[in-house]
């Protein structure tokens, strides 16, 4: 009986201190920033040799939130594409990118994110 066999790769809570957003506000200041990403992937569609690895997964994800794109929702989609590129074995990626305590004109927030997922 033929096995259906699906591996995960995930970076979790990438922690990073960033001034990015589209209001004034946070321009002017910093915030504190959790990236996670998670890529899945049939092993027997690796080629010989070829692996995911965690920490390019991770410089990719920190490259892609330290660019001049200052809108999360476009810096996860570049992070999708780029992983996608990547590993053009995968099967599934999922980005997520919360803003710890977002300064949104006095609002009391824990946080915001946003998180995309694509699958083949």
């Amino acid at each position: 009986m033929a096995q259906n066999i699906t591996g995960t790769i995930s970076v979790e809570d990438l922690k990073l201190y960033l001034n990015k957003g589209l209001y004034a506000s946070e321009a002017l200041t910093h915030n504190h920033f959790l990236v996670s990403a998670s890529v899945s992937y049939r092993p027997e569609d690796l080629g010989a040799g070829a692996y995911l690895d965690y920490t390019e997964l991770a410089h990719l994800l920190r490259n892609t939130m330290c660019s001049d794109t200052q809108l999360l929702e476009s810096i996860a989609a570049t992070c999708v594409e780029s992983i996608r590129q990547q590993w053009p074995f995968a099967i599934s990626v999922r980005v997520h990118i919360k803003k710890i305590h977002p300064d949104f004109e006095g609002l009391q927030l824990n946080a915001v994110s946003v998180s995309l997922f694509w699958e083949k």
